[in-house]
């Protein structure tokens, strides 16, 4: 749920920085150009930073024997059915 909401946020931050710009709160640039709020470059640090420790624990767990073995329904049942 951490990784949704870090990236959800960082999602609504550029959208709010740039419908402010719509809006004449942020005034734009010389050229007429919406600021940008983070860099590209400082959007993937961001990104690594908040999000890189739990994707290395999630590579690096071992997985069960029977993961890939077993179904998680069955194939009878539909695709709504929580009974299965």
């Amino acid at each position: 749920m951490f990784l949704l909401a870090t990236g959800v946020a960082l999602v609504l931050a550029i959208l709010a920085a740039f419908f402010l710009a719509i809006v004449s709160v942020l005034p734009r640039d010389d050229a007429g150009l919406f600021p940008l709020l983070l860099l590209p470059a400082q959007a993937l640090w961001l990104n690594v930073v908040n999000n890189g420790i739990q994707h290395v624990a999630l590579g690096f767990e071992p997985s069960s024997s029977a993961s890939g073995s077993q179904s998680s329904h069955s194939p009878s049942s539909g695709t709504s059915s929580r009974t299965g």
